[in-house]
């Protein structure tokens, strides 16, 4: 019942973004990574990256991060570099656990006083 109402009002809404996350969330519940993959995914590529920070989340406690990692490969060049710090470290601990091989979009640099940053796009 809930499920139907929130896909209805994604389905009419003028806004329908603000009814997306707690369709992610009651599907992610259920265990339906899948369809909660799809309800977030018109929204991957704008501004509202918590919808997407949300799916990898989800992906990540299903222990789905080969499929995080897909997510995160996808993405637009400008939507990486505009988010290039965040990308560059949800990338890391998926790939820690994955079965693919790991091939960052932009790579950390790890700096002498420990800090890891984006700056540095090339792959060494």
């Amino acid at each position: 019942m809930a499920e139907a109402a929130l896909r209805n009002s994604i389905a009419i809404a003028e806004h329908p973004d603000r009814f997306r996350r707690p369709l992610i969330e009651l599907l992610g519940r259920q265990g339906r990574i899948e369809e909660a993959v799809e309800v977030g995914r018109p929204t991957f590529d704008h501004h509202d990256a918590c919808l997407f920070e949300g799916i990898i989340h989800l992906l990540h406690e299903a222990g789905l991060l080969d499929d995080a990692l897909v997510l995160l490969d996808e993405r637009s060049a400008e939507l990486v570099e505009e988010h290039s710090s965040w990308f560059s470290s949800n990338r890391i601990w998926p790939a820690d656990g994955a079965t693919r091989p790991f091939s960052p979009t932009v790579a950390p640099t790890i700096r002498p006083s420990g800090w890891v940053t984006s700056d540095d796009t090339s792959l060494e």
